[in-house]
């Protein structure tokens, strides 16, 4: 693995390291007063302030900004990193509980793996990536409960969840293709704009549950954890877009959940049983395998033709 690739690993194992912070957001704002407010509305305040800080980067530096195909592109882009896996985690709830969720969304690896290929060029995955991936999946199976679903709008909604866990892998290969082909100084405006349309789909969800008086009790800590957990997530997150392919930076998707499942034993100290046990083993092996097996590049002729803008990895 050359030197250069060791950056982008630190930076990706702090990303899964906030991301496994999810869990204690609920116990730290548990004894802090609370006001009335759409919860949409709450989950747009770590985008608009992404995109807030991305305007100013950008304007201060006097970057160039995303043509207009370049700019659509990042809009729908934003929309399917982040608006799309909220959506499969907060809809279905009803019908799926929040373990089966994150082995869903575990998922999301083994689609990026499939899809990379064909959309995000010139990446070509690891040899048995998709064995390893699977296998990832497979561990945090054995890690966590895991239902089946059992009436016909439990299947309906298995099927969203599916379906918007392969757009989410479609749009992180996608992400990473176009953020390693514009110039390194319109990152700041790509994020801007993909920040931003993900703010304003958040905003017009909470819109409407306000419109239907829906709302409910947030913590006024929202604001402070978006400040210094969600939205330095945010910002490492695109920095990472052009420097790690989209089979390896979706890996998060099973790293997160498995640091707050290693977390908890070693806080909770309970026994371990031989299918947990064999779980982590498998999903860290996975892992490993994904993260630091070597990808293919393409050949010499397309390279020194310009056919291609790959960043070291």
């Amino acid at each position: 693995m050359p030197r250069t690739a060791y950056a982008p690993l630190a930076a990706f194992l702090v990303l899964c390291l906030l991301g496994s912070l999810g869990p204690l957001r609920s116990e730290f704002a548990s004894t802090i007063t609370s006001f009335a407010l759409p919860p949409w509305l709450t989950l747009a305040l770590p985008y608009l302030f992404a995109a807030l800080l991305a305007v100013a980067c950008a304007l201060l530096g006097r970057l160039p900004w995303l043509s207009a195909s370049h700019a659509r592109s990042a809009a729908f882009i934003g929309l399917g990193l982040f608006v799309v896996p909220t959506l499969a985690l907060r809809l279905p709830q009803p019908w799926i509980d929040p373990f089966t969720q994150v082995i869903l969304l575990a998922l999301v690896p083994v689609f990026a793996v499939v899809l990379e290929p064909h959309i995000a060029q010139p990446y070509t995955p690891a040899r048995h990536a998709l064995v390893a991936a699977l296998a990832s999946a497979a561990g945090l199976l054995l890690v966590f409960p895991f239902q089946l679903p059992r009436t016909t709008a439990a299947a309906a909604a298995w099927l969203a969840a599916l379906l918007a866990v392969c757009i989410v892998a479609a749009a992180y290969c996608r992400a990473a293709q176009l953020a390693a082909l514009i110039p390194s100084s319109s990152l700041a405006p790509f994020a801007a704009v993909a920040s931003a349309t993900s703010a304003t789909a958040f905003f017009l969800a909470g819109i409407v549950e306000r419109a239907f008086h829906r709302t409910s009790a947030v913590p006024h800590t929202q604001l402070l954890w978006s400040t210094l957990i969600d939205v330095p997530s945010l910002l490492l997150l695109f920095w990472l877009l052009p420097r790690l392919p989209a089979s390896r930076i979706t890996t998060r998707f099973i790293l997160s959940p498995l640091f707050s499942s290693l977390a908890g034993l070693i806080l909770l100290q309970p026994a371990l049983t031989l299918r947990t046990t064999f779980g982590l083993v498998l999903a860290t092996g996975g892992s490993a395998w994904l993260l630091l097996a070597p990808t293919s590049r393409p050949d010499a002729s397309s390279a020194s033709l310009g056919l291609t803008d790959e960043p070291p990895l």
